[in-house]
């Protein structure tokens, strides 16, 4: 199969939706597929068009910067004369031009929509923030029209999603795959840790995670806690700056490494003794981090919202707690770092690896694909 990939940001662009993309094209390609993936060039020292790991990257300069995301001709450009020679499309959303370049796709190719999540407004003073929403959510929908199949993390969390409701025909459940080795579990040794994840943004709710450390402290003061992951290049816009303060107060017991370099990620899930999601709105779907962890031996406090909630409902593997509640997360962390509730490294990775599995993953995407082709050739033919 000759397969195109379109999504706003890519590796080395570190994000859920990046890595969603990248771990799906990779392993495609090493399955044989000719695997083209179109996205921005967030980095002005990034190369325009390149081959990495078995798939052609080609990057488009951005024009205007749009909430999270970018108006770009050029990538309009790059689509027009990469679709041709597509057998099948996978659009990646969320992507403000999703709806213009469904229906430019030509009718003989296949359109898949992989849906990673609602965007919502995150500056509601702002009219533009909230126009650029709407148009985001409009131009969803639209591709959803064109679309043979769309892709979802969880049937929990396509089901509470307004912008995905009237297409429940086309949706496949699909977790997202995981590059974990298999490597045993281990037990964190020394001081109690608890890590974090994931880019210094707004969804991922590190202010209530801060607001929760202070009341842990007074039960496990020996608590360390390990926030990682990219604060400064932030699509977006970067927590960081409103948090610094705060995390200069728990210095004594907070660290921020940044990001975490590939080949040490899997020995900073193995040191921890509890790892922690507190995302707190619709941006986050799934948190891929969590099976990463569990995979690792590690136990997950996450928020009890749709998508985020299950893979802790799958395997068992940790707890769930309101969303924007500091109190019950500090509770939950108490209740794992004083031992009050146990979670055996071994059991909980043998659980995560039962549950998800990443070859699963890219065996149905590639059967998908499949029959979406043959569909495609049907109707030409009919």
């Amino acid at each position: 199969m000759r397969i195109l990939f379109a999504v706003n940001y890519y590796s080395p662009y570190l994000s859920g939706v990046s890595e969603y993309a990248r771990l799906v094209a990779e392993r495609l390609a090493g399955s044989g597929h000719a695997v083209t993936v179109l996205t921005g060039r967030h980095d002005a020292g990034l190369p325009s068009e390149e081959v990495r790991n078995g798939v052609r990257i080609c990057r488009a300069d951005h024009l205007i910067s749009l909430h999270k995301g970018y108006l770009s001709a050029a990538y309009i450009d790059w689509y027009w004369r990469l679709v041709p020679g597509a057998d099948v499309v996978n659009l990646c959303l969320p992507m403000l031009e999703a709806g213009l370049l469904a229906m430019a796709t030509p009718s003989r190719t296949a359109v898949a929509v992989t849906y990673n999540c609602d965007v919502v407004v995150q500056n509601r003073k702002n009219p533009i923030d909230w126009m650029a929403v709407a148009v985001v959510r409009a131009s969803a929908r639209l591709s959803f029209r064109r679309a043979n199949r769309i892709f979802v993390s969880s049937l929990d969390y396509a089901e509470g999603s307004g912008v995905l409701r009237g297409f429940e025909g086309k949706w496949i459940a699909l977790p997202p795959p995981d590059k974990t080795p298999p490597i045993p579990a281990r037990r964190a040794c020394g001081r109690q840790r608890v890590g974090f994840l994931g880019r210094f943004v707004a969804e991922k709710g590190i202010h209530v995670l801060l607001d929760a450390i202070p009341l842990v402290l007074i039960h496990v003061p020996e608590a360390h806690f390990v926030l990682a992951g990219n604060f400064s290049s932030v699509a977006g816009g970067s927590e960081y700056v409103r948090l610094r303060d705060r995390l200069e107060l728990l210095q004594d017991n907070v660290e921020t490494p940044g990001e975490i370099p590939a080949e040490s990620l899997f020995d900073f899930y193995r040191s921890l003794d509890v790892f922690v999601l507190p995302s707190i709105d619709s941006y986050e779907a799934f948190g891929l981090v969590q099976v990463e962890a569990m995979k690792s031996g590690v136990p997950v406090i996450a928020t009890d919202r749709r998508g985020v909630r299950v893979p802790v409902q799958v395997t068992g593997n940790g707890l769930l707690v309101p969303p924007g509640d500091a109190v019950a997360l500090a509770e939950a962390l108490v209740l794992v770092l004083s031992g009050r509730i146990q979670f055996h490294p071994e059991a909980v990775a043998r659980k995560a690896w039962e549950a998800f599995s990443a070859d699963s993953n890219v065996a149905q995407t590639i059967a998908t694909f499949e029959q979406m082709i043959r569909e495609q050739r049907d109707r030409g033919c009919a």
